[in-house]
């Protein structure tokens, strides 16, 4: 009998071994959860994400609406008068939405009611992107690329890289760094991309890359030669594919200070002497395969913003806002050949006014607004004028001419106007002084009126407009309390809300809770399905999506969603 039980003992031993070990890790578990687990455990349990704000995703997008967004895109980007020559037919394939910069997404879904109350979704990133996040672009509805590791702060990152992601949760799928800046100090404001029918583009100071959409392989490398300052003090900013018989890409050069160790965007305005000591700006064209040189010129100004690209009486010309006037570059598709057009330099700022960012088209208007260097004195203008004559223009200043106004002393804006052409439309926003203004554009005589505005909605980044021309809703930003200018400038510490609001009258249709503060002079990157991207500061992309109340589910506040129904929001400003 002892020698049975010894040996029924050798088999149960290590069977009860596993049961009291199970039996343990149970205790664990159960008990801090019923006193109030750690998040990492608890979300592990219930399926959710560690964030608050993951708790209401991934967002696969409106799925009936995917084939409709694409088949649009294939006629929209077939029409070279939406600006989308020689660009793949998709959302978001431009660095910023077509070669105006216009922020119309013809194409793009609303998913919510424009009749009754919407929630809306938000998702946290699955990835932390270190450095920042700074563009956002897609090849198609399940090709999506980020850019990040240079946000535009003074914030220490070794240096961008380009991503590729799940549309629907942001976790990245590859990763290709493009420089270590702690090797050569390469000057880190934000870098620029845009996706081709070549593959993946991105440019940082000097350097150009084009890699593979599928790996994120280099297929080419190019450093341009800056005609001024150092190359190490300069960077390229603005991706555009020209609309010429090759598809020649498009660059232009921001050149810091000589001498000036200030890292980030701010450094082009705030280094010694800036701007005026700024180097002048090389403008560029390159072979869309091999990246090779094709012309540049030094151009006669210090240019800190982005350009645009349009087509006007037959000719290819790139509009940017130089320290004293706008400046027209000629592209000669023929001769392969850029000119800047010198009799073509209408002066645009008023004085006390700093340099702006990139213009704005409404067919034959350039618009400017002003105060990318900001000012102590006077707060943002649009300066619209003509293309065909410099001399005929117009100005309009929805927030007076002298700070201080509303409270604010500085005045200052790192995004262009954004525009809705077919609607004559142009859009305002200020980054410290309060309100947002809707502006129609008289396309016969360049005249400027308001149409509605915002008074409880600060903003400094880009607009966006989505859906056909009759129907457009209007995305933006929204600083919450007027966030000083130190947190701007230093470490970006404040929170913001995304949102969407009926263009014609700017009534509030859905509006997101408070999320961290995104990229200096970011987009709100649009998406297929009515999938909406903003990019965190500190590395997370936020993905959105509206939904109607009725029918829907409700998520509370608590997790990430937002009441349903919405209270009412305060209503714009009629101004005819």
């Amino acid at each position: 009998m002892r020698r049975f039980l010894h040996a029924l003992w050798r088999v149960l031993k290590p069977l009860l071994e596993v049961v009291v070990a199970v039996a343990v890790l149970a205790v664990l578990i159960i008990v801090p959860l019923v006193k109030g687990a750690t998040p990492q455990i608890a979300n592990s349990l219930s399926g959710f994400a560690e964030s608050p704000l993951a708790n209401t995703g991934p967002l696969t997008g409106d799925l009936n609406a995917i084939p409709t967004e694409v088949a649009c895109m294939k006629s929209y980007a077939a029409d070279p008068a939406n600006s989308m020559v020689n660009y793949p037919p998709v959302i978001g394939a431009p660095e910023h939405t077509d070669s105006i910069h216009s922020g119309v997404y013809p194409c793009a879904t609303w998913t919510g009611d424009s009749k009754g109350p919407n929630q809306v979704f938000m998702y946290k990133s699955e990835t932390n992107y270190p450095g920042g996040i700074v563009f956002v672009t897609f090849g198609g509805p399940n090709d999506a690329y980020l850019i990040g590791g240079s946000s535009g702060l003074e914030v220490y990152a070794p240096g961008p890289y380009v991503s590729k992601f799940n549309p629907s949760t942001g976790k990245e799928i590859w990763r290709r760094p493009l420089l270590n800046i702690n090797i050569n100090g390469q000057f880190n404001p934000a870098p620029s991309m845009a996706v081709g029918k070549s593959g993946v583009y991105a440019a940082f100071g000097p350097h150009v890359y084009r890699l593979d959409p599928g790996t994120g392989a280099i297929l080419a490398h190019e450093e341009v030669r800056m005609l001024d300052g150092p190359q190490k003090d300069a960077n390229f900013d603005g991706f555009h594919i020209l609309p010429d018989d090759r598809g020649h890409i498009l660059l232009k050069s921001q050149n810091r200070a000589a001498g000036c160790n200030t890292y980030g965007n701010y450094a082009l305005s705030s280094c010694p002497g800036a701007t005026a000591a700024n180097p002048k700006t090389t403008m560029a064209v390159l072979d869309p395969e091999t990246l090779a040189v094709v012309n540049e010129i030094k151009l006669s100004q210090a240019v800190v913003a982005r350009p645009i690209v349009t087509t006007w009486q037959n000719n290819i010309y790139s509009y940017i806002a130089g320290t004293e006037t706008i400046i027209r570059v000629r592209w000669d598709e023929q001769a392969r050949k850029l000119t800047e057009d010198k009799e073509w330099a209408p002066k645009y700022l008023l004085k006390g006014q700093g340099a702006g960012d990139a213009p704005a088209v409404i067919g034959k208007w350039i618009i400017a607004n002003a105060n990318a260097a900001p000012s102590k004195t006077v707060p943002i203008c649009a300066f619209a004028v003509s293309q065909d004559d410099p001399n005929d223009s117009s100005r309009l200043c929805p927030w007076g001419e002298k700070l201080p106004a509303r409270g604010a002393s500085l005045s200052t804006s790192a995004a262009a106007f954004s525009t809705d052409p077919e609607n004559s439309l142009l859009f305002m926003q200020d980054w410290l002084v309060p309100g947002i203004w809707a502006v129609h554009l008289d396309q016969a005589t360049g005249k400027m009126t308001v149409k509605w505005q915002r008074d409880d909605i600060t903003m400094g980044d880009y607009f966006a407009t989505i859906g056909p021309t009759d129907q457009r809703v209007l995305l933006t930003q929204n600083v919450l309390d007027n966030t000083p200018a130190k947190a701007f400038a230093e470490d970006s510490n404040y929170e913001e809300t995304l949102m969407w609001l009926e263009e014609k009258t700017g009534k509030t249709l859905a509006q997101s809770e408070a999320h961290p503060a995104t990229t200096t002079g970011s987009l709100i990157n649009i998406g297929y399905g009515g999938r909406v991207y903003m990019m965190g500061t500190q590395g997370s992309l936020y993905i959105f999506q509206v939904a109607p109340c009725t029918g829907g589910v409700y998520i509370p506040k608590s997790i990430g969603g937002s009441t349903c129904p919405s209270a009412s929001s305060p209503s714009p400003s009629d101004a005819g």
